[in-house]
């Protein structure tokens, strides 16, 4: 598999989780995780396998996300390693 069939992968399943997110799924949002995955949300919620993120993401949509949307505009994917990728920040111009 090539670097570009690597950034097709990733981009699907990036797509895939926002498809999930959207429809306020919470079993199908955590699919693509194992049971031994470690998740942090964005307020620093650790979670430790599928199902615990996937009953906590199903808590969330019901009550505090209901009816939330996730986009993905476009974004480079950097390969640092075989192993590695990362998503570049977007550099912020310094105020004057």
């Amino acid at each position: 598999m090539g670097a570009s069939d690597d950034e097709a992968a990733i981009r699907a399943l990036y797509q895939q989780k926002m498809d999930n997110w959207n429809a306020g799924n919470g079993k199908a949002f955590a699919e693509p995780y194992t049971e031994n995955s470690d998740y942090i949300g964005f307020d620093g919620t650790y979670l430790k396998g599928s199902q615990e993120i996937s009953s906590f993401h199903q808590m969330l949509f019901v009550k505090f996300l209901k009816g939330s949307r996730l986009w993905l505009g476009r974004r480079v994917i950097a390969f640092l390693h075989s192993d590695y990728i990362s998503k570049p920040k977007k550099r912020r111009k310094a105020d004057d």
